[in-house]
């Protein structure tokens, strides 16, 4: 998916996922590609989409539910 709007770096980037089935698991494999630079801004950003993933993993594996003013504490 391309990313249209948001801050600026963000635009004209594409975000997906690819969900392949492991035996009884399955894998996910996300992308945030075509930034225009490898500046700070994309630094925070992989920190943040690493963080989004983890308690992402957290809610499909134990139904635990972080709230969004919690989640760097989590």
């Amino acid at each position: 998916m391309a990313v249209t709007t948001g801050p600026e770096d963000w635009q004209g980037t594409r975000v997906g996922f690819l969900l392949e089935q492991k035996g009884e698991t399955t894998e996910v494999k996300f992308h945030h590609s075509g930034w225009p630079e490898t500046n700070n801004h994309y630094q925070v950003s992989c920190y943040c989409w690493a963080m989004y993933l983890r308690l992402l993993k957290r809610y499909v594996e134990n139904g635990e539910f972080v709230p969004y003013e919690e989640r760097l504490d989590a």
